[in-house]
């Protein structure tokens, strides 16, 4: 089969011109049009690649950098979606839910080819410095540039998976200029949240089709088996009380913690819900009574939380002080190696608090956050990795409730089940509610997938190098749909060299763009032809 694919692609580089267009600085936007209720873009003239395709895949991630689409509100990206479909006169269908369905026709000649449907998510991990003030349902990104990458000020950028979502706009671009079959564009909501857009799509947006490539993975090889996982929320009805006089408000705080993606745990990386509520536990093990007042920290329930705030009152503070000194030395020398860059800060406040949680809900409250599963639970047997794990992602505390939530990963079945035994017996141990409002599919190794197969062949015969095919602990939407339409052949792989997802630190480069696009659109190609 390689060397009917090798003509192929040879023939999809000629088509290409030997390379992907070149183009001069003044025209790097051709491709992209104007729309109407949205701004272009500048991008700046240190940014500048020969690629014509690359300098417009540049221009189409910056422009919906200014769309908000953090999960749960992504109203507006769908919109923006549909306007850009319409401006190019692309068939398009929407969901409810706010999904975006688009079609391009086959070549002509190649209407009878295989279907191909390419497939990624619009919302963001919503991630925010300590002391920036961003409003993720109408606020723009602030962008940094840089001659190759790109970043966003004080906040997440969402190149995950921004730039899956720029491929698929900047493919469309081009189509004309390809060979392909009949193909299908699938823009999902909610991934970073329970993959809920996936899981809600209709199947009959599925059926036609044998081939999905998901671009929400990696460049330089592809995910073809991920874990399935659970949400898991704990709750309790709060009870507040009158603070008793004398009482004093004594503030503890960890920031700058490494964070990331909830995949990651396991990575000598501490999570800060759980350092907070260990850090109270120390105080109730000692004897030192307190009432919480507050407790806020985390971004998503898939992204390890970097920070942490609490307020307690209680009637002596030094003796806390000295508990906590000797907390933090201990924290220090456990996370030294990884965690080179947090503060723990602790003290008495001039906060005045007058209403506060019950000191014994209080304690059991944290001493659950602290007991919870969190980090992993198994490793693989028979292969380096995590077979699963969970991650405390998020907590709450209002005027009615308490609440945290913690996102299982496993792609062991039995291990997921022993994780939520766990949990149900820590719950109904503490008084706690618990309620599991997200199950992820498991997406399993399907044998003689013959879409890795030939996205293998084809990115050898592109870049001579092998494509990497894995089982991955992270949950990706290929699951739901796997679930939805068994017959269907999938792959989850990338473009661009995105790093440091869910986080402030996220970041774009753009090197990887022209050979990530050259080997999707050459796959598309060969699809057509062969597939």
């Amino acid at each position: 089969m390689k060397k009917r694919l090798l003509s192929l692609v040879c023939a999809a580089i000629l088509l290409l011109g030997c390379s992907i267009p070149a183009m001069a600085a003044e025209s790097r936007s051709d491709r992209v049009l104007e729309l109407d209720g949205y701004d272009m873009i500048e991008v700046p003239d240190i940014v500048s690649y020969d690629s014509e395709i690359v300098m417009t895949y540049i221009q189409e991630f910056a422009n919906f950098t200014q769309v908000p689409r953090p999960s749960h509100y992504t109203t507006k990206m769908t919109e923006y979606l549909t306007v850009w479909a319409e401006a190019r006169g692309i068939e398009y269908e929407t969901e409810e839910i706010g999904n975006v369905i688009m079609y391009i026709p086959a070549t002509e000649g190649l209407e009878d080819a295989p279907t191909v449907i390419f497939q990624g998510h619009i919302d963001m991990v919503a991630a925010t410095d300590e002391g920036v003030e961003h409003d993720w349902q109408n606020d723009p990104l602030d962008l940094i540039w840089s001659e190759n990458s790109l970043t966003a000020d004080g906040t997440s950028l969402g190149a995950d998976n921004g730039s899956g979502v720029a491929f698929m706009l900047t493919y469309m671009d081009y189509a004309d200029e390809y060979e392909h079959g009949p193909l299908r564009f699938i823009f999902t909501v909610d991934e970073e949240d329970g993959l809920l857009g996936a899981a809600a799509l209709d199947a009959k947006y599925l059926e036609g089709a044998d081939y999905m490539i998901n671009v929400d993975g990696g460049y330089g090889g592809a995910v073809i088996a991920c874990a399935g996982g659970k949400y898991f929320t704990y709750s309790h009805e709060a009870e507040w009380t009158d603070v008793p006089e004398g009482y004093t408000a004594y503030t503890l705080e960890f920031a700058g913690l490494q964070g990331g993606h909830s995949a990651g745990v396991g990575n000598g990386k501490a999570n800060g819900l759980v350092a907070m509520a260990d850090a109270l536990v120390s105080l109730h093990q000692a004897g030192i009574d307190f009432n919480l007042v507050s407790l806020e920290g985390g971004s998503a329930t898939n992204a390890i939380p970097s920070s942490s705030k609490a307020t307690i009152v209680r009637e002596d503070t030094d003796a806390a002080t000295e508990v906590l000194d000797n907390f933090a030395k201990l924290f220090k020398e456990s996370y030294e190696a990884t965690e080179t860059e947090y503060t723990f800060t602790y003290g008495a406040s001039d906060e005045t608090v007058e209403m506060a949680l019950d000191a014994d809900l209080s304690v059991i409250f944290v001493q659950l956050m602290s007991s919870v599963p969190n980090n992993i639970h198994t490793l693989l047997a028979t292969a380096e990795g995590t077979e699963s794990s969970s991650n405390l992602g998020l907590v709450s505390v209002t005027e009615d409730e308490l609440s945290f939530t913690c996102f299982m990963r496993s792609s062991s079945t039995f291990q997921a089940e022993q994780i939520t035994l766990i949990s149900y017996n820590l719950a109904e141990l503490s008084g706690f509610d618990l309620d599991i409002p997200v199950t992820i599919a498991t997406w399993p190794l399907k044998a003689n997938n013959l879409l890795s197969e030939i996205a293998a062949e084809v990115y050898y015969e592109l870049t001579g190098e092998e494509y990497t095919l894995s089982a991955i602990h992270a949950g990706v939407e290929c699951g739901e749909f796997a679930e939805k339409d068994e017959d269907l052949y999938i792959i989850s792989t990338g473009i661009s060299g995105g790093s440091d997802g869910h986080t402030t630190a996220e970041a774009m480069n753009f090197d990887l763009v022209d050979v990530g696009f050259e080997f999707l659109a050459t796959l598309a190609t060969t699809l057509a032809n062969e597939g």
